[in-house]
């Protein structure tokens, strides 16, 4: 152990340095020397907190516009029923696939999750809560989608047959 030991640092505007990703820096002593390993690379420090910040907001940024996608569908979806607000209107022949009941519980689960977007530290409990009664609801729409193929396969079976043994 007499001899000193080497110099394992390098000057941070030497040319070799490798490009850094987003949330990463070199760890450097205060004269501005960049530590390295044994081997002569450059030791380099993730910065979670910028990255993280970042992360938040690309999330908050989808969940925003995932929302309004929604909206837009359920406003499409609301148009393209018939018309039902008029003296004499026809009788349903059957249940709409999103209830009166369902359409309030999914408006108020996009308000509540626009409402935890814009805040500065989102709650995960209330986001989850809400994005499973979406998923609640999707899982009913893709169920009644289900019911009208099984209803549709019946019926080509049942007027497939006679046809084909006629023709």
């Amino acid at each position: 152990m007499d001899a000193p030991f080497p110099d394992i640092s390098i000057t941070d505007d030497e040319p070799n340095l490798p490009e850094l990703q987003r949330g990463q820096r070199y760890l450097s002593t205060e004269d501005g020397r960049v530590l390295t390993d044994e081997n002569g690379s450059p030791l380099i420090a993730v910065t979670a907190t910028t990255a993280l910040v970042d992360d938040i907001a690309a999330a908050k940024h989808e969940l925003l516009v995932c929302l309004t996608l929604v909206e837009d569908a359920l406003k499409f979806y609301r148009e393209a029923l018939p018309p039902r607000h008029h003296n004499n209107p026809p009788g349903l022949v059957e249940d709409d696939p999103i209830s009166p009941a369902d359409f309030a519980t999914v408006r108020k689960a996009i308000e509540t999750l626009r409402a935890e977007a814009g805040e500065d530290d989102p709650a995960l409990e209330v986001i989850q809560e809400q994005a499973s009664q979406l998923r609640k609801l999707a899982l009913s729409i893709t169920s009644w989608i289900g019911w009208k193929l099984d209803l549709g396969v019946d019926s080509l079976i049942k007027w497939g047959v006679p046809v084909s043994a006629a023709a």
